[in-house]
């Protein structure tokens, strides 16, 4: 880490392009132990072989775990997989309700094909396809940060909590 103090370091710096499996789950790994209190992903089904890993799963809970002020927001298109097979980052959500949260992107706007994963309001790591390995990434871009949590913003707002992936308390 640099030692100039966080808020004077550069707002924006060239986004990398990476490729490859390993390069993809180390970014995002980076991006979540850097991500202090908020992190939001848009996915198709949280690509399993990028973020269904206890390395990511545990810097999530990091995150989590933060304080009040730490939100964790998963937003996916599909949640068959997740329902049969299960996910590090659902059975933490399932842990943690308040401070993960998952939600299902309304049937309209499950046609797009691209995926990211935004932490903190600077960090992105972006798939123009979530079935690829190809992506882009920059860990201090707050323009583009901003314009991704826009868009997952409104998103957001018409998902729907998905039953299937709550944990359902056992009653007597």
């Amino acid at each position: 880490m640099s030692d100039i103090p966080r808020s004077d370091q550069p707002t924006t710096v060239e986004p990398v392009r990476i490729e490859g499996l390993a390069a993809l789950q180390g970014t995002a790994l980076e991006l979540a132990n850097d991500a202090g209190r908020e992190l939001a992903i848009l996915s198709y089904e949280l690509e399993p072989a990028l973020y269904d890993s206890a390395e990511f799963s545990e810097a999530v809970s990091r995150i989590a775990r933060s304080g009040r002020r730490a939100r964790v927001r998963l937003l996916i298109r599909e949640n068959d997989r997740l329902v049969r097979h299960g996910h590090a980052l659902v059975r933490l959500a399932q842990q943690l309700p308040s401070y993960i949260e998952i939600r299902r992107v309304a049937q309209e706007h499950r046609h797009a094909t691209h995926g990211y994963m935004v932490a903190d309001d600077a960090g992105v790591l972006y798939l123009p396809q979530t079935n690829s390995f190809q992506a882009k990434t920059c860990p201090r871009d707050r323009r583009w940060a901003r314009a991704l949590l826009a868009e997952f913003q409104r998103l957001w707002d018409h998902a729907t909590q998905d039953p299937q992936l709550r944990r359902l308390p056992l009653t007597s």
